[in-house]
């Protein structure tokens, strides 16, 4: 996390000193600009009285120009103090996502402390319960009567299956099942005499009285089985309630509970830096597309400004100045039409320059974007939460170099961190007591995952299995 976090900073160092090169850049394409028309200005006032150009296309020229100049000149004021101000809350967005950072860090080893604390607690309460004899006798009771309902309901699963099984002989055969339907043989059954005269010819053929006896207790065995099942199930119920009460009891005498409370009141903390995290992090990340829409020349006051002069530039008078100007004999003209000369060179380099500087910037913006996504993925996979760790530290930061310097995919880094990834083993055993029965545990409650295992889900607690 560290190491990304260095890489970003140095990042943002780059993608600042690129939007100062471009803002300068475009800031000397408009100075550029106006040092055209002062060179021109300064052209027709050379030319006045000529027979080339005569004052009247003189005193245009320059008024042309001065119309330009004052609005150029407000627009470019009224920019220069919304930077500042763009500026003034860039710098403070910075600081206070500094400051949080460095929050977050010491929010994070509270945490830490806390998870550790509640940790340890268990472990001893564990520890103290398992030296007690009468604990000791309760789990065990709850073990045996687990077995016996566990037992119980394996038999009563397997004569259900054997009535499905055997039962379908006496099913399929449709003398019997007519028999058996009416009722044949028991109290419930009522027949005309004529009927039932036949019914009994048709018994006496299909063996029905032996028949009905063994389907009788085909089907009445696995409902006894089963009712014993139901009782066992509830003697063991009744055995694990006693241990998890005895469990509990433990646990609140030893303040484990405030324990746990206060490990999630730091986690709620952590939690709520992060969101001011990501909130800030967008505030800065507006105001530096802004910083860098204005560095490039593409906000609007700049736009109008460029726009004012190029029109004043292409004015016609204009060029005709500047034709007669560089064929004229005089070595004033050449001076300036020479100056002139240059400012177009200079113009085309900026404008060339510019649009290299962009592409790099974009360039920087992109890896910019990659970092702070792994930077969030980190923290979504918790490889920042306490108790984390890496088995080859020094694996995972050759790695990550590599992906940071563009070596390697980001994939490759994710992968080796899922192979490297390792937990402080817990000092508490989830399935101790009432947790050893699949019924969710008491032990372990935080929901941050200690030792080898991710999160729990929700408020339940699977703490292991019987």
């Amino acid at each position: 996390m560290s190491s990304i976090e260095q890489e970003l900073a140095s990042e943002r160092r780059a993608i600042e000193e690129l939007d100062r090169r471009v803002s300068t850049g475009s800031s000397r394409l408009i100075a550029v600009a106006k040092e055209q028309g002062q060179a021109y200005r300064e052209l027709a006032r050379l030319r006045v009285g000529s027979l080339a150009t005569g004052t009247a296309v003189a005193d245009s020229v320059t008024s042309a120009l001065d119309a330009v100049e004052e609005p150029v000149t407000a627009l470019l004021q009224a920019r220069s103090r919304a930077g500042e101000t763009l500026a003034h809350d860039l710098d403070a967005a910075e600081a206070r996502r500094t400051e949080l950072e460095t929050q977050r860090s010491a929010q994070a080893e509270r945490l830490d402390a806390a998870a550790d604390a509640a940790d340890a607690a268990e472990a001893r309460t564990q520890a103290r319960l398992d030296s007690d004899a009468s604990y000791r006798a309760q789990r065990e009771r709850t073990h045996e009567a687990e077995r016996v309902a566990m037992h119980a309901e394996e038999k009563a699963a397997r004569s259900e299956q054997e009535l499905e099984e055997k039962g379908r002989a006496y099913r399929r055969d449709p003398l019997f099942m007519y028999l058996w339907r009416r009722g044949y043989a028991t109290e419930r059954y009522r027949a005309a005499p004529l009927f039932r005269w036949l019914d009994g010819r048709v018994a006496r053929h299909a063996g029905y009285l032996d028949a009905r006896l063994n389907y009788a207790r085909l089907l009445e065995i696995p409902v006894r089985l089963r009712e014993h099942a139901g009782g066992c199930r509830k003697l063991a119920e009744a055995e694990f309630e006693a241990l998890r009460e005895l469990d509990e009891q433990a646990r609140k005498a030893d303040g484990i509970p405030a324990l746990e409370a206060e490990e999630a009141h730091e986690r709620t903390e952590l939690e709520a830096l992060d969101g001011r995290l990501e909130q800030v992090a967008a505030d800065i990340q507006a105001l530096l597309d802004e910083r860098q829409k204005r560095a490039a020349g593409e906000d609007e006051p700049y736009q109008q400004a460029i726009e004012l002069l190029a029109d004043g530039l292409r004015n016609e008078e204009l060029v005709t100045l500047h034709r007669d100007a560089a064929v004229s004999p005089f070595p004033e003209d050449d001076v300036l039409i020479g100056r002139l000369s240059t400012l177009q060179k200079e113009q085309q380099q900026l404008e060339t320059a510019g649009q290299e500087l962009k592409a790099a910037l974009r360039q920087r913006r992109d890896h910019l974007r990659e970092l702070e996504s792994m930077q969030a993925e980190f923290k979504r996979r918790q490889y920042d939460q306490p108790g984390h760790g890496f088995e080859d530290g020094a694996l995972v930061a050759t790695v990550l170099a590599n992906v940071l310097s563009g070596v390697l995919r980001r994939d490759a880094l994710w992968r080796v961190l899922e192979q490297q990834s390792r937990y402080r083993p817990p000092r508490t055993n989830t399935t101790f007591g009432s947790g050893g029965f699949g019924r969710g545990s008491p032990w372990g409650g935080g929901p941050r995952p200690r030792g080898g295992g991710g999160p729990r889900g929700g408020g339940f607690r699977t703490g292991g299995k019987f």
